[in-house]
């Protein structure tokens, strides 16, 4: 293992059926990155996971080459990913872990996205077994993304409520 895993670079590949390839503008780092980094991760505790012995697993930029059968997205489109190094310049991903950036997030903002929703997406799917027609009703969640009122994740209702900014006298 280089004792400088951010400096590994990626072979650019041309994208292949139903992959894409992505110039990253912005990635987001996590715990997972500080600590592979700083070599507190054994590599066992990475050879089987979606990144692998690299930094970065998700990023938001605007795509290069679109692969065969890939329909969702072209060239010239800002997205934002999941992506194994994503610390790199260039990616070629799997086109569904892709979407489209939506033009109202920045790209920063955009690249800290994949991680944090599926984190959130799994426990209440999956953890809080939550079903359809049931609501959610989270605080606070306009301040990170006032564009956001509602939203529906698989017939499940997250209502999102904030409190007025605290005026101190």
């Amino acid at each position: 293992r280089s004792s400088e895993p951010w400096r590994e670079t990626v072979a650019r590949r041309a994208p292949g059926p139903g992959e894409i390839e992505i110039e990253i503008k912005a990635t987001g780092l996590n715990f997972r990155d500080v600590m592979w980094a700083q070599g507190l991760l054994p590599e066992e505790a990475l050879e089987s996971g979606f990144t692998g012995e690299t930094i970065g697993f998700e990023c938001s930029g605007v795509v290069e080459h679109v692969g065969a059968g890939v329909t969702h997205l072209a060239a010239g489109d800002r997205v934002i990913a999941l992506s194994p190094a994503a610390l790199a310049d260039l990616v070629t991903v799997d086109a569904t872990a892709v979407i489209k950036r939506p033009a109202s997030i920045d790209l920063e903002a955009a690249a800290t996205i994949p991680v944090t929703f599926l984190t959130a997406y799994y426990a209440l799917k999956h953890v809080a077994r939550l079903r359809q027609r049931q609501h959610l009703l989270l605080h606070q969640l306009r301040r990170a993304f006032p564009h956001l009122d509602e939203v529906r994740l698989d017939g499940i209702a997250l209502v999102t409520a904030a409190v007025p900014a605290r005026q101190d006298a």
